[in-house]
């Protein structure tokens, strides 16, 4: 279930923009369990054909709805992961497998080489794009989608030859059949019924493709549980808000790394403000977002006035008000309003006195600005205060912070507030 920590955690990273790359490598290995490698494969040793594998996406699509089959897309790194080489070198290269699994899926390779003449511009645009919508972290990834371009399984290396590797996927396929099923015995219903059914049918999807490729079932769902009488609304219609909203914040990111155009994104923030007004978790990353896009061009007057425009807002409540107040303490700093800057932290100390760490780091930014004022004596009384507050924890970074202010009264720390 996606959450809004996640999405905090989004927007935190989304302006680390100069070393993205196409996908966020966890490891070479399978998210499944390994087959039995003991089991005995009596595959031969005879090739498979040339030509089998397709690089063309909308291509397979057409294929598999042609000739009634799925798409078994191969996410892999053909000339760097170690498991994708294997695999291939141990099942994909072999006659035994392409003539099992062509018989259910047209088969489709989605290459991230180091070797970028492998491929075109245009395939690797592609591949890119869907390594984004089927959320591919984890290579090799051996993704089971049907002519629709649904998602319904996953899988990857398996230390098993390839008429193994052929049963293993059968037994995907059933899923599929299963899900069909459903989705067939839905459509003969109506109401309540119908929406439990396509419920039963979502089962054994995965949530992070549950609310994208299967996105139109769940907006069913929560149509004709519009009372949540059968508890799926409830279920599911902020689930897929937040599906959605994450997707138009990866759209941004894709703009930002992109163009560079902050405009351009404030602009779609503010679309994201209208389509999702009265949801709250919009509201929240909105603001966030907004206001990390203005902090990262150093446009400390729009921080300022849009900082004090939302702290005069009393639907704006709790947590949410530390990142707002963090922004505008910057700001002032940077324009070098220090009395003003000092006034935000002892508002700060105020509303966040429950969490003695954060008022630990409170105060040790207080103590900078102290000392920029000359007010030694007040600064190094905040320091002690802190180090009681801060305990063992923060005693190495309050001994490196009461050094730097007091050896140099033009030197500090970072002022900027710990992320909640």
């Amino acid at each position: 279930m996606l959450s809004m920590r996640v999405l905090r955690l989004f927007v935190a990273t989304a302006f680390v923009a100069v070393g993205f790359s196409c996908f966020s490598l966890m490891g070479c290995g399978s998210e499944t369990s390994a087959t039995d490698s003991s089991a005995k494969d009596n595959s031969s040793t005879e090739l498979a054909p040339k030509g089998i594998w397709t690089t063309d996406y909308k291509a397979a699509l057409a294929k598999a709805k042609k000739e009634g089959k799925d798409v078994l897309i191969n996410f892999t790194g053909s000339d760097w992961c170690g498991y994708c080489i294997e695999l291939q070198d141990k099942v994909f290269q072999y006659k035994d497998f392409s003539d099992g699994a062509t018989k259910d899926f047209v088969l489709l390779e989605v290459d991230f080489p180091n070797d970028q003449s492998r491929i075109t511009p245009e395939i690797q645009a592609q591949n890119n794009k869907l390594q984004q919508k089927f959320s591919i972290e984890g290579f090799p990834a051996i993704l089971l989608v049907d002519e629709q371009g649904r998602p319904y399984a996953r899988t990857g290396y398996q230390p098993v030859g390839p008429q193994k590797y052929v049963e293993h996927l059968s037994e995907f396929t059933d899923l599929r059949k299963k899900r069909d099923a459903a989705f067939a015995a839905a459509g003969k219903l109506s109401g309540i019924e119908k929406a439990l059914k396509l419920d039963e049918a979502l089962k054994d999807i995965p949530p992070q493709w549950m609310f994208t490729s299967y996105a139109d079932v769940v907006e069913e769902i929560v149509s004709l549980d519009a009372d949540n009488q059968a508890g799926l609304r409830k279920q599911y219609a902020d689930q897929l808000l937040i599906s959605k909203l994450q997707t138009k914040l990866t759209e941004i990111q894709t703009l930002l790394q992109t163009t560079g155009n902050v405009d351009a994104a404030l602009k779609k923030i503010d679309e994201i403000d209208k389509e999702f007004a009265g949801f709250a978790p919009a509201r929240e990353v909105g603001i966030r977002f907004r206001l990390q896009l203005l902090q990262m061009e150093e446009r400390n007057d729009e921080v300022l006035k849009l900082a004090n425009s939302l702290l005069e807002d009393k639907a704006i409540q709790g947590d949410l008000r530390l990142p707002i107040l963090s922004a505008k303490l910057q700001a002032l700093v940077q324009l070098e309003k220090i009395e003003d800057a000092l006034e935000v932290t002892g508002r700060m100390g105020q509303e966040f006195s429950k969490d003695k760490h954060l008022s630990a780091r409170i105060l040790i930014a207080r103590a900078d600005l102290l000392s920029k004022l000359k007010r030694n004596d007040e600064a190094r009384e905040s320091l002690k205060e802190a180090r009681v507050l801060g305990g063992k924890q923060l005693e190495a970074t309050i001994n490196q912070v009461e050094k730097q202010i007091f050896s140099n009264a033009e030197e500090g720390p970072d002022l900027k507030a710990p992320a909640n």
